[in-house]
């Protein structure tokens, strides 16, 4: 009678057919499908600071690995140049829409790589013109101007 209680399951073929079923189902875990999603994010000059959604994440050029698809705010910094905001739309790819998703995130039993490139070019900070934070002139005509005004004052009390 051996392992099995009903009627049927002492058929050769049949335990084998368990048995591989089994295995296959033991090892589907492993062979199931995922997506790899990464930003790669550049910029010209390279070194600037990086900041994704208001998270910093390295310097450029960086890998970051995401979850989800959608509009994502990039904020690059670097001393010298101007500060970059911008809004990156990561769409999201034929097989990653419902229920497609599911074959390539579950069933399919290879690895899918989704990379997404974006390069930025950074402005330097505009040069200040000569003598724009010198100060001096300002003060000096304030002073004239008090000197003036002390003077009119004198020459109206006096007479």
């Amino acid at each position: 009678m051996g392992l099995f209680l009903f009627h049927g399951f002492e058929s050769r073929p049949l335990r084998q057919f368990l048995s591989r079923a089994a295995v296959v189902l033991s090892l589907a875990p492993f062979a199931l499908g995922c997506v790899e999603r990464r930003l790669l994010i550049r910029s010209e000059p390279e070194g600037a600071k990086v900041l994704l959604d208001n998270e910093p994440r390295g310097v450029t050029p960086v890998e970051i690995p995401f979850s989800y698809y959608g509009a994502r705010d990039v904020v690059l910094e670097k001393e010298g140049f101007v500060t970059l905001h911008a809004v990156i739309d990561v769409d999201e790819p034929i097989y990653q829409i419902f229920p497609a998703d599911f074959v390539t995130d579950v069933l399919l039993p290879v690895t899918i790589r989704d990379a997404r490139d974006f390069s930025f070019r950074l402005e330097p900070l505009p040069e200040r013109p000569m003598g724009a934070g010198d100060v001096s002139p300002v003060i000096e005509r304030a002073r004239e101007l008090r000197d003036r005004a002390r003077a009119e004052d004198d020459g109206a009390g006096g007479g």
